[in-house]
């Protein structure tokens, strides 16, 4: 720091400038504050939800692509739907890509 600043900064500090300050706009530096941290909860809900649907994206893929091999083997398409938990649609749907 310049020495001015360094003036600056130590006559701000013994007339308690900053308390001051903070005082006479309480309302507006809460408002700060306030915006700052719902953001943030905002993120950290944005961030939970987005891991949850890439994790039941990835199960979804992943009870897929068992239900392709099951499907592949032979095994019957109900008795598929039922071990994976899709629905019987879907696993007839699968069968078919699989003869295309």
């Amino acid at each position: 720091m310049d020495r001015f600043a360094h003036l600056l900064r130590e006559r701000c500090e013994k007339a308690n400038i900053l308390q001051k300050y903070l005082n006479e706009r309480w309302v507006e530096v809460m408002g700060y504050y306030e915006d700052l941290f719902s953001q943030e909860e905002a993120n950290r809900h944005m961030r939970k939800n987005a891991r949850e649907e890439g994790l039941a994206e990835g199960m979804e893929k992943g009870r897929a692509e068992v239900a392709a091999r099951l499907l592949a083997d032979g095994m019957d398409p109900g008795k598929v739907a039922e071990l994976t938990g899709l629905s019987i649609e879907k696993t007839r749907a699968l069968m078919g890509s699989q003869t295309s």
